[in-house]
């Protein structure tokens, strides 16, 4: 045991030194350079923004405004007097798109496998009209 000690101390000091002197990380203009592309000055801050920014929340807004538009007003209003006693800083619109995917997504999650066998049975049912539920509420 102790003949491995040298060993693993080097490995040690190694990986430390490496950690310590690794270069920066290039920005990201130089990033694409890299791949021969070349962003406007106008593209780079856009391209800098995360991805559920620039990608996510465009389509949870286009999707909540369609939902908006189908939605009866009282759960509407509901859903902003709930989302401005917990000061969440998400539309109305979009927390209904988030409500209605769970909504949907968990009773598939259970039922997939079922689906997937053929077999779907009166618990299996159960279970996804209980998580419909859950996931509306």
């Amino acid at each position: 045991m102790l003949e491995l000690f040298p060993f693993v101390a080097f490995i040690t000091v190694v990986l430390l030194v490496w950690a310590v002197s690794s270069p920066g990380t290039p920005s990201l203009a130089e990033r694409l350079k890299k791949h021969g592309y070349l962003p406007t000055s106008g593209q780079v801050p856009e391209l800098s923004k995360p991805f559920s920014r620039r990608v996510l929340f465009p389509i949870m807004e286009g999707l909540g405004g369609k939902l908006a538009r189908i939605t009866p007003e009282r759960m509407q209003t509901t859903a902003k007097e709930k989302l401005e006693l917990a000061q969440a800083r998400i539309s109305p619109s979009t927390f209904l798109v988030i409500t209605a995917g769970l909504g949907v997504v968990l009773p598939l999650l259970l039922l997939s496998p079922s689906l997937k066998d053929g077999r779907v049975g009166p618990r299996e049912l159960i279970f996804a009209l209980v998580l419909f539920f859950v996931g509306v509420r």
